[in-house]
This record gives structure tokens, C-alpha cells and sequence, in this order.
């Protein structure tokens, strides 16, 4: 972690750097292939590259079924964020394309942890769904 915080009520304070670092660490460790993903502007304020509003990351696995990778984009998200409404458009957009789209707030804590996405199987399907609370 990048050092403790804490928050208001005594709570230990996570950022979004310390929830990609365990997030990425964790599917870097499982085999993901985790590729960061950003929007870059020139000095005119003119897009460049990237999406605005696209996932932070877009994480791919080898699967076991020839020719099926799994593949991902992934938003995150510091405990208890959910993402700005232009990144849930582009996520439901990309949905619609048959992607698979998500965030997590935490890693093991927030309303939305890889953990509990990743225990449910739900990291690996959904192709077409939308994640809850994102809209």
C-alpha cells in the first residue's frame, strides 16, 4: 500500500492506487494478462487516443477451450465508488457489443470485491450483463 491512512471514523483509508495494486496483483498472479488501459489529450483538449470514459484495464487469460480467451474490462474503483456515469455508458456500450465490462471497488472490502465477484464465477462470464449498481 502506499501508505496508512485512515479515514473519519478510525477505518483504514484505501485509494484507487492501493486497490489496483491488489486487484492487478492478484490477477497478475492468477494469470491474467493485465494491460492498463488510458485517454490521452493533446494541448488543444483533442482526443488522441483511448475512449473517454473507457475501463481503466483490460485483462485477458488463456482459457482452456482453444480459440475462447477470457477477456475483460475492468474499471476500479477506491471502497464504496462506483463509476461516473460517462464510464457506465461506455461500459453498457461496450456490453451491448458483446464485451464483458466490470468494476470492483476493493479487494476484499467495498460494496463490489474482485473476492467476491471473482468466488461467484462472475469475472469470467456475463458477456452482455450489466454489473450491479452500475447505471
Amino acid at each position: 500500500m502506499s501508505g496508512l491512512r485512515l479515514d473519519r471514523k478510525g477505518k483504514l483509508a484505501l485509494s484507487e492506487n492501493d486497490v489496483t495494486s491488489q486487484v492487478i496483483g492478484r490477477l497478475s498472479a492468477d494469470g491474467w494478462t493485465c494491460i492498463k488501459l488510458d485517454c490521452g489529450w493533446d494541448a488543444n483538449l483533442q482526443r488522441v487516443y483511448g475512449e473517454p470514459g473507457m475501463c481503466d484495464w483490460l485483462c485477458v487469460k488463456r482459457s482452456p477451450y482453444v480459440g475462447r480467451p477470457h477477456l475483460t474490462f475492468l474499471e476500479l474503483k477506491k471502497p464504496d465508488e462506483k463509476p461516473e456515469p460517462h464510464q457506465a455508458a461506455w461500459m453498457d456500450g461496450m456490453r451491448r457489443r458483446g464485451f464483458h465490462c466490470d468494476y470492483v471497488d476493493g479487494y476484499d472490502t467495498g460494496k463490489r470485491p474482485l473476492l467476491a465477484i471473482y468466488r461467484q464465477g462472475a469475472f469470467l462470464s456475463g458477456v452482455g450483463e450489466e454489473a450491479p449498481g452500475v447505471a
